[in-house]
């Protein structure tokens, strides 16, 4: 695709660098983990940004997610996808495709049967809501033609050197999950799967309150790792 499209020409360094990566994780994924027997791809280029499609028509991201892990659902498979490390293939690869891409780009929105989560990296923010429902995955990433982020800076912020490069650090939102924390086995699901890490940015942000028996899980689990919990 870069080179049909001449991208080393029109993008900086920094975005083609990224979209290289971006783009080869998005059809890796769909060729791993999808099912699907066709994908679609459509790229869209303008004065300002790139952007690009991926579309298949398989078993859908969340869905393989809940499965996988016996998930009650697929906003609950959406909710480990997030984290980081949650792959369906843990012998092929560590599941740091999507996490990387989420981070690398300026959006990244990710539509799977009803349910649609979009990577803001401009504003810091993941959103989450319901769509029509459609068969398979539709991703669509994009980031301006002129990006000076750098991706080893990205990849170093994760998999710092001093962890010997490997994916030790994540970071939670923990209003994607609910408002409002109060049962245990609302914590338990939250952590669930993290214990990998060595490092977990909690963030409390627009989140109105836990209960006493929600934080005392939240650090009994994640004793044994550097926990930063902001609001």
């Amino acid at each position: 695709m870069s080179l049909i499209l001449n991208l080393k020409n029109l993008l900086s360094p920094a975005a083609h660098s990224i979209v290289n990566y971006a783009f080869t994780e998005m059809v890796n994924n769909v060729i791993e983990h999808s099912d699907s027997e066709n994908c679609l791809i459509s790229a869209d280029l303008d004065a300002y940004s790139f952007s690009f499609t991926v579309r298949d028509f398989g078993v859908g991201i969340f869905s393989r997610i809940a499965q996988y892990f016996e998930l009650n659902n697929e906003e609950a498979g959406m909710q480990e996808l997030i984290k980081g490390k949650r792959t369906s293939m843990p012998k092929q690869h560590t599941g740091e495709g999507v996490f990387f891409t989420s981070k690398a780009g300026d959006v990244l929105k990710i539509r799977s049967h009803h349910i649609q989560i979009i990577f803001d990296t401009r504003k810091d923010d993941i959103i989450t809501g319901k769509k029509r429902t459609i068969q398979g995955t539709e991703i669509v990433f994009s980031i301006a033609r002129q990006s000076k982020r750098n991706l080893q800076k990205i990849f170093e912020e994760y998999a710092p050197e001093e962890q010997d490069y490997i994916f030790s650090r994540t970071k939670i939102l923990i209003k994607l999950f609910q408002e409002q924390y109060i049962s245990r086995s609302e914590a338990r699901r939250v952590v669930m799967g993290v214990t990998s890490f060595k490092e977990i940015v909690l963030d409390f942000k627009g989140v109105d309150s836990i209960g006493q028996g929600y934080a005392s899980v939240l650090d009994r689990m994640i004793a044994h790792v550097k926990v930063d919990k902001k609001k």
